[in-house]
């Protein structure tokens, strides 16, 4: 049963007779070394009573920790058949103690009142040393000392250890730039400019045998990065032999060789026109669909360059794409 710290004093007037034992602990990614330690520890008494740290205190422990909750963990432990009572220590109570060194000091607030109030029999602690203070509180109270000693290969620290040893030879991050760049195309062509799979009416056309989205033909050059299969140059040319133009279709024969999950997408476009910043909302959606991903992944900037270049000065439109895929270490 989970019951608050206040409820300790009342545990221990109805049990007078009881033999209680208790046990302290983090208890994160509950294992069988926790398991072995409760077994034990209620062998010796009638009543085991469990201190679960709160998560202000293990956050000591380093800015991933807890991996679950103090509620998760006090959950868990209270499901162990050995356990009769399951108590969070979540507050600091001021105590009448003197001369506490400052790193014993915490341990001694969140604690004392708690031991105090319940008067444990048996306490089973680790080979750690206690702090003075509550090893002088357990001496008063007659309480048994009794060290059990952790189960050898096992604790949560080295499964958190393999965990993300684990995940780092399954995964890794991986980043590629693309480019590319097209002039307009000469006037009486039909073809829209396309961009980003969007379609801009009324706005010159690039000179391309495809549809000239250079935007997409940066994002394709990108995954070519990733994946180190070509599919700009050998493999268009046999999708324009059967007359598809389409860059989408590119792009996604691209995703067929990679194998993981886009993080992010940022493109850079240079040009003097069309007018880019009013049409990214458009623009993002379209790629977000095609690469599988949420919007927020994908970041898009236009600028004119200063008229610098040729896509500056108005005569073509040049795009580049930085991708970064999170890809199964045996490839892309």
């Amino acid at each position: 049963m989970i019951i608050g710290r206040e409820d300790l004093a009342s545990v221990r007037r109805e049990n007078r007779d009881k033999r209680i034992v208790l046990l302290k602990g983090t208890f994160d990614l509950l294992h069988q070394g926790h398991v072995n330690r409760m077994r034990a520890a209620k062998a010796l008494g009638d009543m085991l009573v469990v201190f679960v740290k709160c998560d202000e205190a293990i956050k000591k422990k380093g800015p991933d920790r807890p991996i679950e909750d103090e509620n998760q963990r006090a959950a868990v432990v209270d499901a162990i058949r050995w356990v009769d009572y399951t108590v969070i220590a979540d507050k600091k109570q001021n105590v009448d103690v003197r001369d506490v060194p400052e790193e014993d000091r915490e341990q001694v607030l969140r604690y004392y009142r708690m031991i105090a109030d319940l008067k444990p029999d048996v306490l089973i602690k680790p080979e750690k040393a206690l702090p003075p203070a509550l090893e002088n509180l357990y001496h008063e109270l007659g309480t048994e000392i009794h060290v059990v000693e952790e189960t050898p290969g096992i604790s949560t620290t080295m499964l958190i250890n393999k965990i993300r040893g684990e995940r780092k030879e399954k995964s890794m991050i991986k980043t590629a730039i693309g480019q590319d760049s097209h002039r307009y195309a000469s006037e009486g062509t039909d073809k829209p400019l396309i961009l980003a799979g969007v379609e801009f009416p009324g706005e010159d056309a690039l000179e391309a045998n495809s549809d000239g989205d250079v935007v997409l033909h940066a994002v394709t050059r990108a995954i070519s990065g990733i994946t180190t299969v070509e599919v700009l140059g050998p493999k268009t040319k046999a999708f324009l032999a059967e007359g598809i133009t389409d860059s989408r279709v590119y792009l996604e024969e691209g995703l067929k060789d990679l194998h993981g999950t886009v993080v992010h997408l940022s493109v850079s476009m240079e040009c003097r026109r069309p007018k880019i910043t009013p049409r990214i909302p458009e623009m993002r959606h379209s790629l977000a669909a095609l690469l599988h991903t949420d919007e927020k992944n994908i970041g898009i900037t236009a600028t004119s360059g200063e008229g610098l270049t040729e896509a500056g000065k108005g005569n073509g439109i040049s795009a580049f794409a930085v991708l970064t895929v999170e890809c199964a270490s045996a490839g892309g």
